[in-house]
C-alpha cells in the first residue's frame, strides 16, 4: 500500500520506459569520490555528502550512483542555488528534495539535495539502516530489486515504495 503522497509521485513517473537491473559496478565508489570532490571543491567540508542506493550497498541496481546531500531546511534553497553552479539547473525539484544529474562514463549520477528536516528523509534513513543492519531485510531487498528488471519505471517504484512501507510498517 502506498501513502497518498507516494501515489501522486508514482503516478507522475514514466509508465512505458522499463527498468534494467544490472550487476554491481565495482567502479562505483571511485565515481562517487569524483563527484564528492566536485562538491567539496565548491563547498569545502561544510556539507555532508552521502553515497546511497544500490551502488553504496554493493548490490545490483540501475547502473547509477545516488548521492545525497542532506541540509537543514533553512539552508535548502541556498545550497540548491550553489549546487546549480556546479551541476547546472536541477532536473527535478520537489519541496523536500531536488535532483541534479551528472554522468561518468555510462554511469548516471543522481545527486539529491534533500531537506533533512522532513519525514521523507527520516524514512529514507530508517530504511537504509534496516538494509544495512538486518541481513534478512537485505536479502529480501536484493531479491525484490532483481525482480524489478524489465518493469516499467512506474511499476518498479510502486513496488519499491510498497516494499519500503512494508519493512518500516508504514500504513
Amino acid at each position: 500500500m502506498l501513502t497518498k503522497e507516494q501515489e501522486v509521485w508514482v503516478a507522475s513517473l514514466n509508465g512505458t520506459r522499463t527498468i534494467a537491473i544490472l550487476p554491481y559496478d565495482p567502479t562505483s565508489s571511485a565515481k562517487f569520490e569524483q563527484i564528492k570532490k566536485k562538491i567539496t571543491d565548491h563547498f569545502g567540508d561544510r556539507l555532508t555528502v552521502l553515497h546511497e542506493g544500490a551502488s553504496s550497498l554493493k548490490i545490483s541496481g540501475q547502473q547509477e550512483i545516488d548521492i545525497y546531500v542532506p541540509v537543514p531546511a533553512k539552508e535548502y534553497d541556498e545550497v540548491i542555488r550553489e549546487m546549480s553552479k556546479v551541476f547546472g539547473e536541477p532536473k527535478k525539484r520537489y519541496p523536500e528534495r531536488t535532483r541534479f544529474w551528472d554522468k561518468i562514463d555510462e554511469t548516471i549520477i543522481q545527486l539529491f539535495v534533500t531537506n533533512q528536516d522532513t519525514e521523507e528523509w527520516r524514512t529514507h534513513r530508517a530504511f537504509r539502516d534496516k538494509i544495512v543492519n538486518d541481513p534478512e531485510v537485505r536479502a529480501r531487498y536484493i531479491k525484490h530489486k532483481e525482480a524489478g528488471n524489465g518493469l516499467t519505471v512506474q511499476e518498479y517504484y510502486r513496488r519499491k515504495c510498497e516494499f519500503i512501507n512494508d519493512v518500516l510498517g508504514v500504513k
